[in-house]
């Protein structure tokens, strides 16, 4: 009976769908912002938007300058920059830059 019931067990969880979560694209939070950022650890990703699972669509070095125009935070609870300067368009997350300039 032992047997029959953990075979049992075994066979749901296997056969079980899997779950996958995917993140909103709404953010719970944005605001419009204007001041130059310093990028604070090489080769930080700029993604396509403020997920970390999103398209990468550049690369910063360690001491680029950017401008960021708006702060969004997503529904993880996690601060995004968004830049728009010079010439990449994107986001950062807020642990790879640090306020510079306003």
């Amino acid at each position: 009976m032992r047997k029959r019931f953990l075979s049992v067990m075994i066979a749901a969880m296997v056969s079980a769908p899997v779950l996958a979560v995917t993140p909103s694209a709404e953010a719970v939070s944005c605001s419009d912002r204007n001041f130059i950022a310093i990028v604070v650890v090489d080769n930080a990703p700029v993604h396509s938007n403020y997920y970390g699972s999103a398209r990468i669509v550049a690369r910063f070095d360690y001491g680029k300058l950017i401008h960021i125009d708006r702060l969004c935070i997503n529904n993880f609870g996690n601060l995004w920059y968004h830049t728009d300067w010079p010439s990449t368009n994107g986001w950062i997350y807020r642990d790879y830059a640090e306020f510079y300039a306003s």
